[in-house]
């Protein structure tokens, strides 16, 4: 599972750094002079930047434990609103849906890295 979460973290990675970049080519196209790179724009952009390589990083690193728990729970936290309004958009679905995966993928590699206590 954790070499699922490392493919899929690159996969996602260099799948969203193009999505970035194109959308960073058209946004010169833009008729608009408001700046959309600021306050919650900017943030729904990086969150999925940010997860990716949490993701990355946790399945390279060995962590374990209450540490990879709790730090699993604010980088899912931190991708939450991207999924929701992936979906709510409709048109940026593919890329929520690529989130539930890895979120699924990095459960699967906690779980298999969770310590079992005899008793």
């Amino acid at each position: 599972m954790t070499i699922l979460v490392r493919v899929l973290s690159v996969l996602g990675l260099l799948g969203y750094a193009g999505f970035a970049f194109l959308l960073v080519a058209m946004s010169g196209m833009s008729a608009s002079s408001t700046d959309p790179w600021t306050g919650p724009t900017l943030l729904y952009f990086a969150s999925p930047i940010i997860y990716l390589l949490y993701c990355l990083v946790s399945s390279v690193r060995s962590f374990t434990g209450a540490p990879l728990l709790i730090s699993g729970i604010i980088a899912h936290i931190v991708i939450l609103p991207f999924i929701v309004l992936s979906f709510r958009s409709g048109e940026m679905a593919l890329f929520g849906l690529a989130g539930l995966v890895v979120a699924g993928a990095w459960t699967g590699m906690y779980f298999e890295r969770k310590p079992k206590h005899d008793g």
